[in-house]
Protein backbone atom coordinates (compact mmCIF):
# COMPACT_ATOMS: atom_id res chain seq x y z
CA UNK A 1 0.00 0.00 0.00
CA UNK A 2 2.98 2.41 0.70
CA UNK A 3 4.44 1.63 -2.75
CA UNK A 4 1.11 2.51 -4.32
CA UNK A 5 1.07 5.91 -2.61
CA UNK A 6 4.66 6.54 -3.62
CA UNK A 7 3.79 5.75 -7.22
CA UNK A 8 0.91 8.21 -7.15
CA UNK A 9 3.23 10.88 -5.77
CA UNK A 10 5.72 10.32 -8.57
CA UNK A 11 3.00 10.53 -11.19
CA UNK A 12 1.83 13.82 -9.71
CA UNK A 13 5.27 15.47 -9.95
CA UNK A 14 5.70 18.08 -12.80
CA UNK A 15 7.56 17.06 -15.86
CA UNK A 16 11.19 18.15 -16.08
CA UNK A 17 13.75 18.28 -18.70
CA UNK A 18 16.05 15.84 -16.98
CA UNK A 19 16.42 13.84 -20.13
CA UNK A 20 15.25 10.63 -21.66
CA UNK A 21 17.29 8.46 -19.34
CA UNK A 22 15.40 9.74 -16.37
CA UNK A 23 12.07 9.19 -18.16
CA UNK A 24 12.90 5.59 -18.93
CA UNK A 25 13.75 4.99 -15.36
CA UNK A 26 10.50 6.51 -14.24
CA UNK A 27 8.58 4.36 -16.66
CA UNK A 28 10.24 1.25 -15.32
CA UNK A 29 9.48 2.33 -11.85
CA UNK A 30 5.88 3.03 -12.78
CA UNK A 31 5.53 -0.37 -14.47
CA UNK A 32 6.90 -2.02 -11.41
CA UNK A 33 4.58 -0.10 -9.19
CA UNK A 34 1.61 -0.99 -11.40
CA UNK A 35 2.49 -4.65 -11.18
CA UNK A 36 2.81 -4.36 -7.45
CA UNK A 37 -0.48 -2.44 -7.38
CA UNK A 38 -2.27 -5.21 -9.26
CA UNK A 39 -0.74 -7.76 -6.93
CA UNK A 40 -1.83 -5.70 -3.95
CA UNK A 41 -5.33 -5.26 -5.36
CA UNK A 42 -5.57 -9.00 -5.97
CA UNK A 43 -4.22 -9.64 -2.51
CA UNK A 44 -6.66 -7.14 -1.06
CA UNK A 45 -9.54 -8.87 -2.84
CA UNK A 46 -8.39 -12.22 -1.48
CA UNK A 47 -8.05 -10.74 1.98
CA UNK A 48 -11.54 -9.24 1.77
CA UNK A 49 -12.96 -12.61 0.73
CA UNK A 50 -11.01 -14.29 3.49
CA UNK A 51 -12.26 -11.60 5.91
CA UNK A 52 -15.84 -12.35 4.91
CA UNK A 53 -15.21 -16.07 5.43
CA UNK A 54 -13.54 -15.40 8.76
CA UNK A 55 -16.43 -13.14 9.78
CA UNK A 56 -18.93 -15.89 8.91
CA UNK A 57 -16.74 -18.41 10.71
CA UNK A 58 -16.57 -16.05 13.70
CA UNK A 59 -20.38 -15.91 13.79
CA UNK A 60 -20.50 -19.70 13.65
CA UNK A 61 -17.86 -19.94 16.34
CA UNK A 62 -19.74 -17.46 18.53
CA UNK A 63 -22.93 -19.50 18.06
CA UNK A 64 -21.04 -22.70 18.84
CA UNK A 65 -19.47 -20.97 21.86
CA UNK A 66 -22.92 -19.93 23.07
CA UNK A 67 -24.15 -23.51 22.73
CA UNK A 68 -21.05 -24.76 24.53
CA UNK A 69 -21.66 -22.28 27.34
CA UNK A 70 -25.28 -23.48 27.60
CA UNK A 71 -24.11 -27.09 27.63
CA UNK A 72 -21.42 -26.19 30.15
CA UNK A 73 -24.03 -24.60 32.44
CA UNK A 74 -26.28 -27.65 32.02
CA UNK A 75 -23.32 -29.93 32.73
CA UNK A 76 -22.52 -27.85 35.82
CA UNK A 77 -26.11 -28.23 37.05
CA UNK A 78 -25.98 -31.95 36.34
CA UNK A 79 -22.64 -32.15 38.13
CA UNK A 80 -24.12 -30.44 41.19
CA UNK A 81 -27.14 -32.76 41.10
CA UNK A 82 -24.79 -35.71 40.68
CA UNK A 83 -22.70 -34.55 43.64
CA UNK A 84 -25.86 -34.26 45.79
CA UNK A 85 -26.97 -37.68 44.61
CA UNK A 86 -23.49 -39.04 45.30
CA UNK A 87 -23.65 -37.72 48.87
CA UNK A 88 -27.07 -39.34 49.30
CA UNK A 89 -25.79 -42.59 47.81
CA UNK A 90 -22.83 -42.51 50.20
CA UNK A 91 -25.26 -42.09 53.10
CA UNK A 92 -27.37 -44.97 51.79
CA UNK A 93 -24.21 -47.04 51.33
CA UNK A 94 -23.18 -46.35 54.92
CA UNK A 95 -26.65 -47.33 56.13
CA UNK A 96 -26.56 -50.44 53.95
CA UNK A 97 -23.15 -51.41 55.33
CA UNK A 98 -24.41 -50.89 58.87
CA UNK A 99 -27.51 -52.94 58.09
CA UNK A 100 -25.29 -55.62 56.55
CA UNK A 101 -23.17 -55.73 59.70
CA UNK A 102 -26.31 -55.97 61.82
CA UNK A 103 -27.60 -58.72 59.55
CA UNK A 104 -24.31 -60.60 59.84
CA UNK A 105 -24.53 -60.36 63.63
CA UNK A 106 -28.14 -61.56 63.44
CA UNK A 107 -27.04 -64.45 61.23
CA UNK A 108 -24.36 -65.42 63.75
CA UNK A 109 -26.89 -65.23 66.58
CA UNK A 110 -29.31 -67.27 64.50
CA UNK A 111 -26.62 -69.87 63.88
CA UNK A 112 -26.03 -70.15 67.63
CA UNK A 113 -29.77 -70.41 68.24
CA UNK A 114 -30.04 -72.98 65.48
CA UNK A 115 -27.23 -75.03 67.03
CA UNK A 116 -28.91 -74.87 70.43
CA UNK A 117 -32.25 -75.72 68.87
CA UNK A 118 -30.63 -78.66 67.06
CA UNK A 119 -29.25 -79.95 70.35
CA UNK A 120 -32.67 -79.52 71.94
CA UNK A 121 -34.23 -81.30 68.98
CA UNK A 122 -31.83 -84.21 69.37
CA UNK A 123 -32.69 -84.43 73.05
CA UNK A 124 -36.38 -84.12 72.22
CA UNK A 125 -36.09 -86.94 69.68
CA UNK A 126 -34.48 -89.16 72.33
CA UNK A 127 -37.22 -88.21 74.81
CA UNK A 128 -39.82 -88.79 72.12
CA UNK A 129 -38.50 -92.29 71.50
CA UNK A 130 -38.62 -92.99 75.23
CA UNK A 131 -42.13 -91.57 75.46
CA UNK A 132 -43.21 -93.62 72.46
CA UNK A 133 -41.89 -96.73 74.20
CA UNK A 134 -43.76 -95.72 77.35
CA UNK A 135 -46.85 -95.04 75.27
CA UNK A 136 -46.59 -98.50 73.71
CA UNK A 137 -46.27 -100.03 77.17
CA UNK A 138 -49.21 -97.94 78.39
CA UNK A 139 -51.31 -99.02 75.41
CA UNK A 140 -50.41 -102.63 76.09
CA UNK A 141 -51.37 -102.18 79.75
CA UNK A 142 -54.56 -100.46 78.64
CA UNK A 143 -55.32 -103.36 76.31
CA UNK A 144 -54.77 -105.78 79.18
CA UNK A 145 -57.04 -103.74 81.45
CA UNK A 146 -59.67 -103.52 78.73
CA UNK A 147 -59.40 -107.28 78.25
CA UNK A 148 -59.74 -107.76 82.02
CA UNK A 149 -62.75 -105.44 82.05
CA UNK A 150 -64.25 -107.29 79.13
CA UNK A 151 -63.66 -110.59 80.92
CA UNK A 152 -65.21 -109.15 84.10
CA UNK A 153 -68.19 -107.95 82.07
CA UNK A 154 -68.51 -111.42 80.57
CA UNK A 155 -68.39 -112.94 84.03
CA UNK A 156 -70.93 -110.39 85.19
CA UNK A 157 -73.17 -111.27 82.25
CA UNK A 158 -72.76 -114.98 83.02
CA UNK A 159 -73.57 -114.35 86.70
CA UNK A 160 -76.60 -112.28 85.74
CA UNK A 161 -77.66 -115.09 83.43
CA UNK A 162 -77.24 -117.58 86.27
CA UNK A 163 -79.24 -115.30 88.56
CA UNK A 164 -82.00 -115.14 85.97
CA UNK A 165 -81.96 -118.95 85.75
CA UNK A 166 -82.13 -119.16 89.54
CA UNK A 167 -84.97 -116.65 89.58
CA UNK A 168 -86.80 -118.78 87.03
CA UNK A 169 -86.15 -121.81 89.20
CA UNK A 170 -87.42 -119.90 92.23
CA UNK A 171 -90.49 -118.91 90.29
CA UNK A 172 -90.95 -122.57 89.45
CA UNK A 173 -90.53 -123.44 93.12
CA UNK A 174 -92.99 -120.74 94.09
CA UNK A 175 -95.36 -122.13 91.51
CA UNK A 176 -94.89 -125.59 92.95
CA UNK A 177 -95.39 -124.22 96.44
CA UNK A 178 -98.58 -122.55 95.34
CA UNK A 179 -99.73 -125.77 93.79
CA UNK A 180 -98.81 -127.68 96.95
CA UNK A 181 -100.66 -125.17 99.09
CA UNK A 182 -103.74 -125.71 97.00
CA UNK A 183 -103.38 -129.46 97.33
CA UNK A 184 -102.88 -129.14 101.10
CA UNK A 185 -105.98 -127.01 101.37
CA UNK A 186 -107.84 -129.59 99.37
CA UNK A 187 -106.58 -132.48 101.48
CA UNK A 188 -107.31 -130.61 104.72
CA UNK A 189 -110.93 -130.59 103.78
CA UNK A 190 -110.86 -134.30 103.05
CA UNK A 191 -109.45 -135.83 106.24
CA UNK A 192 -107.15 -135.56 109.19
CA UNK A 193 -104.67 -137.63 107.29
CA UNK A 194 -104.78 -134.94 104.74
CA UNK A 195 -104.32 -132.44 107.57
CA UNK A 196 -101.28 -134.34 108.81
CA UNK A 197 -100.03 -134.59 105.31
CA UNK A 198 -100.65 -130.90 104.93
CA UNK A 199 -98.62 -130.21 108.06
CA UNK A 200 -95.84 -132.31 106.66
CA UNK A 201 -96.10 -130.58 103.33
CA UNK A 202 -96.20 -127.17 105.01
CA UNK A 203 -93.09 -128.04 106.98
CA UNK A 204 -91.44 -129.24 103.78
CA UNK A 205 -92.64 -126.12 102.04
CA UNK A 206 -91.20 -123.92 104.77
CA UNK A 207 -87.91 -125.77 104.60
CA UNK A 208 -87.83 -125.44 100.84
CA UNK A 209 -88.55 -121.74 101.07
CA UNK A 210 -85.87 -121.23 103.68
CA UNK A 211 -83.32 -123.29 101.76
CA UNK A 212 -84.08 -121.60 98.46
CA UNK A 213 -83.98 -118.13 99.97
CA UNK A 214 -80.74 -118.84 101.81
CA UNK A 215 -79.19 -120.41 98.73
CA UNK A 216 -80.21 -117.45 96.56
CA UNK A 217 -78.91 -114.90 99.09
CA UNK A 218 -75.61 -116.76 99.46
CA UNK A 219 -75.10 -117.01 95.70
CA UNK A 220 -75.97 -113.35 95.11
CA UNK A 221 -73.74 -112.21 97.97
CA UNK A 222 -70.81 -114.30 96.76
CA UNK A 223 -71.24 -113.01 93.21
CA UNK A 224 -71.43 -109.42 94.40
CA UNK A 225 -68.31 -109.79 96.53
CA UNK A 226 -66.34 -111.36 93.67
CA UNK A 227 -67.69 -108.84 91.19
CA UNK A 228 -66.84 -105.88 93.44
CA UNK A 229 -63.30 -107.16 93.91
CA UNK A 230 -62.74 -107.72 90.18
CA UNK A 231 -64.26 -104.36 89.28
CA UNK A 232 -62.14 -102.59 91.93
CA UNK A 233 -58.94 -104.18 90.61
CA UNK A 234 -59.89 -103.42 87.00
CA UNK A 235 -60.88 -99.84 87.88
CA UNK A 236 -57.56 -99.33 89.69
CA UNK A 237 -55.59 -100.59 86.68
CA UNK A 238 -57.71 -98.50 84.33
CA UNK A 239 -57.14 -95.37 86.46
CA UNK A 240 -53.38 -95.98 86.40
CA UNK A 241 -53.50 -96.35 82.61
CA UNK A 242 -55.47 -93.10 82.32
CA UNK A 243 -52.87 -91.28 84.46
CA UNK A 244 -50.04 -92.66 82.30
CA UNK A 245 -51.85 -91.69 79.09
CA UNK A 246 -52.54 -88.17 80.43
CA UNK A 247 -48.86 -87.77 81.37
CA UNK A 248 -47.77 -88.94 77.93
CA UNK A 249 -50.26 -86.58 76.31
CA UNK A 250 -48.80 -83.62 78.23
CA UNK A 251 -45.28 -84.62 77.20
CA UNK A 252 -46.38 -84.92 73.56
CA UNK A 253 -47.94 -81.44 73.72
CA UNK A 254 -44.68 -80.07 75.16
CA UNK A 255 -42.77 -81.71 72.31
CA UNK A 256 -45.21 -80.23 69.79
CA UNK A 257 -44.61 -76.76 71.28
CA UNK A 258 -40.85 -77.32 71.08
CA UNK A 259 -41.20 -78.48 67.47
CA UNK A 260 -43.13 -75.28 66.57
CA UNK A 261 -40.33 -73.24 68.16
CA UNK A 262 -37.71 -75.13 66.17
CA UNK A 263 -39.64 -74.60 62.93
CA UNK A 264 -39.77 -70.81 63.61
CA UNK A 265 -36.01 -70.83 64.31
CA UNK A 266 -35.31 -72.57 60.95
CA UNK A 267 -36.91 -69.70 58.91
CA UNK A 268 -34.45 -67.67 56.87
CA UNK A 269 -33.54 -64.21 58.15
CA UNK A 270 -34.02 -61.33 55.67
CA UNK A 271 -30.64 -59.68 54.96
CA UNK A 272 -30.71 -56.05 53.82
Amino acid sequence: MDDFLEMEKIAALPETNSGSHHTARVDDREATLRDELEVMISRTTELEEKLKMMTAEKVNLEFALSECQIQLKSSGDQLKATEVKLVELNKQLALANEARRDAEKEVENTKVKLKNATNLLDEAEVNLLQIQDQLIEANEAKSKVEAALEEANLKKAEAESEIKVMELELETVHSSISRLEKEVEKERNVSREAVAKRDILEAELSRLKSDSQFQRSAIIEEFRINQDKELAVAASKFAECQKTIASLDRQLKSLATLEDFLIDSDRPVAVL
